[in-house]
């Protein structure tokens, strides 16, 4: 059912204001869509799920990629200056209220009312975890959700950590500026990316601690105690020179990068289900 659903329907996400109308059922193929996306394992996902849509749908797609070191900036800024270099765009969840406030994408809504029941089939809502909703409307579908794991050196590491203080004291030994023996520099290292993957990763280790973003009531609460305390386990690992001065330019490629060339440890990538408590069960990656 997943695939049949992103076949038929997530080509329709985050519309782009440049002049497409609400207009699927159609007998002729539709004029050639222009799909932007970041280089990597999305763009190779959405090619397949491009070519299976074409097929089924006689309608052509092209998957024009961006660079991943400045698509998050790039693209959002190319949407909210009314762009016409593409029509369908791959964008971050935490992106949509902003780009749907200023008019730069579509809502989904009309273009689903028109869907017809056979279509309809192949398109349920009820599958889909967390539509991006603005106001009541739907502007995108997810293509996938991210799971924060941890990657550690088995080399160095016999055992992960259960707790992040067990993180902290694994870092604090294999980064060189507590410990001169390390052989790596940097005893961590994460998605830090300034604009959208920085948030992503420091709401994890928030949660982690027990911090929310807003409380039961919808209000603020990222001055409570569990993100407070986040916040200065991460004042930590840059004051302590646990992590590569560069984390906020550094991205999944950057990050991959630093491991291979014996500069990290291990690396914190986009969840990790570690909490303060030792009774807390551990998932980890070896690599």
């Amino acid at each position: 059912m997943l695939r049949r659903l992103l076949t038929s329907a997530m080509l329709l996400a985050l519309l782009v204001a440049s002049g497409l109308t609400p207009a699927i059922a159609q007998d002729e193929p539709l004029p050639l869509v222009k799909v932007v996306i970041m280089s990597g394992p999305e763009a190779d996902g959405m090619k397949e799920v491009a070519a299976a849509y074409t097929e089924a749908t006689g309608n052509p797609v092209e998957i024009v990629e961006q660079g991943r070191d400045t698509y998050l900036t790039l693209i959002p800024t190319q949407l909210l200056a009314g762009t016409d270099a593409f029509d369908l765009a791959f964008i971050q969840s935490t992106m949509v209220g902003e780009l749907a406030a200023a008019g730069a994408i579509l809502p989904l809504d009309p273009f689903l009312e028109q869907l017809s029941p056979e279509q309809m089939t192949d398109v349920d809502l009820d599958d889909i975890l967390v539509p991006a909703v603005y106001e009541g409307q739907i502007y995108g579908l997810p293509t996938d959700i991210s799971t924060l794991f941890l990657y550690y050196r088995t080399d160095l590491i016999s055992e992960p950590p259960n707790t992040w203080d067990e993180v902290l004291e694994l870092a604090r030994q294999f980064s060189q500026a507590q410990n001169p023996d390390s052989p790596t520099p940097y005893g961590l290292a994460f998605d830090g990316v300034v604009g959208e993957t920085l948030p992503e990763t420091f709401y994890n280790f928030m949660w982690a601690f027990g911090g929310e973003i807003v409380d039961e009531e919808g209000n603020p609460a990222v001055d409570g105690p569990g993100a407070v305390a986040a916040g200065e386990y991460w004042k930590t690992l840059a004051e302590e020179e646990l992590v590569p001065p560069e984390i906020l330019s550094m991205g999944f490629g950057e990050v991959l990068a630093a491991i291979e060339a014996d500069r990290l440890r291990w690396r914190s990538r986009p969840g990790m289900p570690c909490t303060r408590s030792s009774s807390t069960g551990r998932a980890s990656t070896k690599t």
